[in-house]
């Protein structure tokens, strides 16, 4: 060593030593931090697929609700259904009987069997006046009465022909 300002040769060595040291620390340190900060990146994408995951499975899960309610609206429609048409069958089936005894070939018959009541009737009521049963007076009261219900009956049997 040459100068007092000369550093001794021992700690010359001992400071390249440091700074290699140093050197490597650092590089080593830079390297950890790009790692953390890839790490840090794919911490972050997958939370963000996480989070897309996550929605995914809240709009699976709404769409499911949808369904089921949908399958519940469907089957209480046709349960609903079904019970409009029994009560449809059973409207129709109440008509028909209803109805059935005005359509014409039954009033007809129905007629024509009014008129032999009130025919069979009538010959009870001479019957009756014959054997002295009944009064002149009722016999002739009850006797029109009774042949005014057969022109009735003959007028709308002929009407329905």
């Amino acid at each position: 060593m040459t100068g007092s300002n000369a550093i001794p040769e021992d700690i010359q060595e001992l400071r390249v030593d440091d700074i290699n040291e140093l050197a490597q620390t650092r590089e080593a340190l830079e390297g950890l931090w790009e790692s953390s900060e890839r790490g840090i990146a794919i911490f972050n994408e997958q939370i963000a697929k996480g989070n897309t995951n996550l929605e995914r499975a809240r709009k699976t899960e709404e769409k499911a609700a949808a369904v089921l309610r949908l399958r519940q609206e469907v089957q209480r429609l046709a349960e609903e259904n079904e019970s409009k048409f029994d009560m449809w069958q059973r409207a129709e089936s109440e008509m028909t009987n209803t109805i059935e005894p005005f359509t014409q070939p039954r009033l007809a018959q129905r007629l024509s069997a009014e008129i032999k009541e009130c025919t069979a009737l009538g010959e009870s009521l001479r019957t009756a006046l014959i054997e002295g049963s009944i009064s002149l007076q009722a016999f002739v009261k009850q006797y029109q009465a009774n042949q005014v219900k057969i022109r009735r009956y003959e007028h709308t049997v002929s009407t329905l022909k």
